[in-house]
């Protein structure tokens, strides 16, 4: 009922037949206040594989294959948070969902939080985890923030299915008006 969504939805869900759209995965997370791992992973193993579970790329989930990428990711974080308010990345992981790995050095995870937060206005604080997979690490990185608009190292951009697009200054400016403005 608190989902609003059919018992037929419901019920293709529980025989494994359709998976419930993101919101609805997050939403859900609120309601039973569980992470989005426990949620989506099997209960045998809560570091499931990304392939095992009902995550999948999609406009507020973004995989990446190390944190080499983490400077053109930044575009992704902006692009998220102005569509959507949230955003969680995981480096390690390929396209598919299946985890490759990740080398964890002693700085990695301060340096994921520094070229974010050097990247990034206005600041956004992320939830950076380092997971494991069948020996294999990977980081997961979560953020929110609701003070849009987020540009990324000067640049507003804004997410369109699974890609980024620049906003022209009246694309900016509309997005402005309607989020501040609006009746």
């Amino acid at each position: 009922e608190k989902l609003n969504v059919s018992r037929q939805s419901i019920s293709l869900w529980e025989t494994n037949q359709t998976v419930p759209q993101i919101d609805y995965i997050m939403e859900l997370s609120k309601i039973f206040n569980v992470t989005l791992d426990e949620l989506c992973c099997n209960e045998e193993n809560i570091d499931c594989s990304l392939n095992e579970s009902i995550i999948k790329e999609n406009e507020v989930i973004e995989f990446k294959l190390a944190t080499g990428e983490l400077l053109d990711s930044v575009k992704d974080i902006s692009a998220m948070l102005n569509k959507h308010g949230y955003r969680t990345i995981y480096f390690g992981v390929k396209n598919d969902g299946e985890i490759i790995g990740q080398q964890v050095g002693e700085s990695t995870e301060r340096d994921i939080s520094r070229i974010i937060y050097e990247s990034i206005e206005p600041k956004i604080f992320p939830n950076i985890q380092i997971l494991k997979y069948e020996g294999r690490n990977y980081f997961k990185v979560d953020f929110a923030g609701n003070c849009q608009p987020y540009s990324a190292n000067g640049i507003y951009y804004m997410r369109m299915s699974d890609e980024n697009r620049v906003l022209t200054r009246d694309e900016l400016l509309v997005f402005i008006r309607t989020k501040y403005y609006s009746d």
